[in-house]
């Protein structure tokens, strides 16, 4: 009798499933799971049944004790097999032997996965089937992001998209795009990566793809947080919660609570920070999660870091070291290292510089371009408080394009501030200047989406140190060239930063202060913000007039290590 073949598809309402066959001897022949289509979407499979008989297939759960959900299965095709057919099958087999490699997460068998869909994908394309296809260019995107090669994956996810477009699936379109999103975000690009997530939202609510919804909150909120803007974060972060509870889904549970102790600490409120992280620990400990306790033990340790205890600090960190090691997670481990070597920045120089220049190679070999910039800033604040301010300001320099490359405007603000310490110190005055009025300009636009009343305090404290450091500045070069006007612009300096001041406890009341007020006082507020920017254009204007001059000594500010020192803080959803 010849072969027949026959397809069978599972549409998943709700559950992710898998699907496995087994042959007419009783014997598996294949268990399927697609890795993309989630809760939402098909599993297909074709069988070529080469001996009569009767062949069993079994539905269950992808994750034990999900919830609920529904699936229908129907049998498609049923028809003696032709070569197109056999080219459909192996093409499947190779594609299902990728995600099994895939699923195996260590380096070794991502690279092998790789192998598999590169010959899942030529057969594909040879069958005609395009939406084989697509998955298959999304996944090898996907296995080249875990692999931290991201330009090779933006490769595949750019073709992807374009044959998802072709066949209109919008549904697994945007979960590419969420996956785009993932890689840009690695790369240091959060504005493509946001503009990717909002593509996807409104398709995933749209055809009722809770996890999608929730893995795009989820998202938004670590790219809103790498923007530097803390507040928008939490309602995104927020709205994914619940939908991680609904799908039963505790990993990416617990990487929400992750997420929002991150951003309450970013917001100044640790106390919340601890009650969320408390959360996760036994969380991830039941579910055996390692990676994301290591990311919550670094958090922690991030915390007692900005509590000024640093004995919790390393005991947390270290914790996170051996974890992040025994998993074999090098953008971890590196993350780790920065934060010990910060802890002992203001102790033990030595240390600090070992642990830091141990965590540099291996940022650059995962592309993670953040966590790069970070540790350089904190080589260059270890040097400043060592007084090797010659090296400082080399980290330093290194630093500054990497923030702007990413977007990272607080992380500018302080390599820019570090910049000009050191080189206050090297006698270089006019540049140091330079340095600390580009670090206020950026201030003057950042101040109010500080959303913390205790962390404006803080913050708000750390820019008086901008200030004076800027004033010194200013008037060491007047007292070098008398006639140059030097002390006009550290007055108009001195005025701005009382009026800040100002403004801040205006803005500090503003949600009482505007009911019932006269107009004219309202007025004169607006009249002064719009005052203070042109003081700021008259100073600028005088600076770059003057001659290249400088004195001995060194800058008045102190470092508190708020502007100095950009944190690092994890949300652990962007690899899985």
């Amino acid at each position: 009798m010849p072969a027949s073949t026959r397809g069978i598809v599972v549409d998943q309402k709700g559950i992710d499933v898998v699907l496995a066959l087994l042959g007419s001897d009783g014997r598996p022949l294949l268990e399927v799971d697609n890795n993309l289509s989630g809760t939402r979407g098909m599993e297909v499979v074709s069988l070529l049944a080469e001996v009569s008989g009767d062949y069993l297939f079994n539905v269950r759960s992808l994750q034990k004790g999900a919830s609920a959900g529904r699936y229908e299965v129907r049998i498609e095709d049923l028809r003696a097999a032709t070569e197109a057919d056999r080219t459909q099958i192996a093409a499947e087999r190779s594609y299902f032997a990728g995600a099994q490699l895939q699923g195996e997460r260590t380096a070794e068998s991502r690279r092998k996965a790789i192998e598999q869909y590169a010959d899942a994908l030529r057969l594909m394309r040879a069958a005609g089937d395009q939406r084989g296809e697509a998955m298959t260019l999304t996944n090898i995107g996907t296995v080249y992001n875990l692999l931290a090669e991201q330009q090779k994956a933006l490769e595949y996810l750019d073709q992807a998209l374009t044959v998802w477009r072709a066949i209109g699936d919008r549904h697994l379109e945007a979960i590419t795009l969420l996956i785009n999103a993932r890689v840009t975000y690695a790369l240091g690009e959060p504005q493509k990566s946001l503009e990717s997530c909002l593509l996807a939202l409104p398709v995933m609510r749209a055809v009722g793809d809770q996890s999608g919804e929730a893995g795009t909150f989820t998202m938004i909120g670590t790219v809103y947080r790498q923007l530097g803007e803390p507040q928008q974060a939490l309602d995104p972060v927020r709205a994914s919660a619940p939908l991680w509870r609904t799908v039963g889904d505790r990993r990416n549970e617990a990487t929400v609570l992750n997420n929002m102790g991150t951003v309450y600490n970013l917001l100044g409120e640790p106390q919340k920070a601890f009650y969320y992280f408390q959360q996760v620990l036994p969380l991830v400990r039941a579910i055996g999660d390692r990676r994301v306790e290591a990311i919550t033990l670094e958090n922690m340790g991030n915390v007692y870091n900005l509590l000024d205890d640093p004995e919790k600090a390393l005991g947390h960190l270290d914790q996170a070291l051996a974890l992040a090691r025994e998993i074999g997670d090098r953008r971890i481990e590196a993350g780790v290292l920065t934060q010990i070597g910060t802890t002992y920045s203001s102790r033990d120089h030595r240390k600090a510089v070992e642990h830091l220049e141990r965590a540099l190679p291996v940022e650059v070999v995962v592309s993670d371009r953040q966590g790069e910039a970070i540790t350089l800033n904190q080589l260059g604040r270890a040097f400043n408080l060592s007084g090797e301010s010659q090296k400082a300001l080399e980290y330093y320099e290194k630093a500054l394009p990497i923030w702007r490359a990413v977007g990272d405007r607080n992380g500018e603000v302080a390599a820019l501030y570090g910049m000009a310490r050191a080189e206050s110190k090297l006698d270089d005055l006019l540049r140091a200047s330079q340095r600390t009025e580009a670090a206020l300009n950026i201030i003057n636009t950042l101040r109010t989406k500080v959303a913390s009343r205790d962390l404006r305090a803080s913050y708000f404290a750390s820019v008086q140190d901008l200030y004076k450091l800027h004033i010194d500045l200013l008037m060491r070069l007047h007292r070098r060239q008398p006639t140059a006007r030097f002390d006009v612009a550290a007055l108009q300096t001195y005025e701005q930063a009382r009026a800040r001041s100002l403004i801040d406890l205006l803005t500090e009341a503003s949600a009482d202060i505007r009911q019932g007020v006269d107009p004219g006082l309202l007025a004169r507020e607006r009249s002064l913000q719009q005052m203070l920017n042109a003081e700021a254009g008259t100073t600028n204007t005088v600076i770059r007039r003057s001659a290249h001059g400088g004195i001995g000594g060194c800058g008045a500010a102190q470092d508190r290590g708020t502007v100095d020192a950009a944190s690092r803080y994890r949300s652990g959803f962007e690899s899985t």
